[in-house]
């Protein structure tokens, strides 16, 4: 289900990985958005339980016993969120595919899609530890993973270069 593979190939080739790439199950890209979800709130966990001991020590962690949960939610959480994230996601992009009168098949566009967020979702977890400019790697981490559904759709039924002025004609 997870292919670093595949993931190193939709960062860096995507046009190609996503001419070659063949519909997957939903059951298949559910499981992959679902354990790239676990590990990038394994990452979110270490960090808040990073800052947690840095600022706080072990004696924060005795006194304060209910919070200790605040520090691993992340684990539950992010998956998710990131399941609730890729289908409504997924949803709106095929409803604007139908409304400009393409043919689209919601378990495709879902299936693209669940290709190109499990990488960005473990990419931008990571940049949290970076110091200060995390934040701004991270909104180029995500402004890329625009870029690559805009290509990814383009691919799947020249989506995106024809709502150039929201005719939706080919020009």
């Amino acid at each position: 289900m997870i292919d670093i593979n595949l993931w190193t190939q939709v960062l860096t080739k995507p046009v190609e990985t996503f001419r070659k790439h063949k519909k997957t199950e939903m059951a298949t890209a559910f499981w992959s958005i679902v354990i790239s979800g676990v590990i990038a709130g394994a990452i979110a966990s270490l960090y808040n339980l990073s800052i947690v001991l840095y600022f706080g020590g072990i004696e924060w962690i005795m006194y304060r016993g209910p919070f200790i949960f605040n520090i691993f939610a992340p684990l539950i959480t992010v998956p998710v969120y990131a399941v609730i994230g890729w289908l409504i996601f997924s949803w709106v992009v095929d409803f604007i595919a139908k409304s400009s009168k393409k043919k689209s098949n919601f378990e495709e566009v879902a299936s693209l899609i669940a290709v190109i967020l499990p990488p960005i979702m473990v990419l931008s977890s990571v940049m949290i530890w970076i110091p200060f400019v995390g934040f701004l790697l991270r909104t180029l981490v995500v402004l890329y993973a625009l870029y690559l559904v805009a290509l990814a759709l383009n691919g799947y039924h020249q989506l995106w270069y024809n709502l150039g002025m929201g005719s939706g004609k080919k020009k």
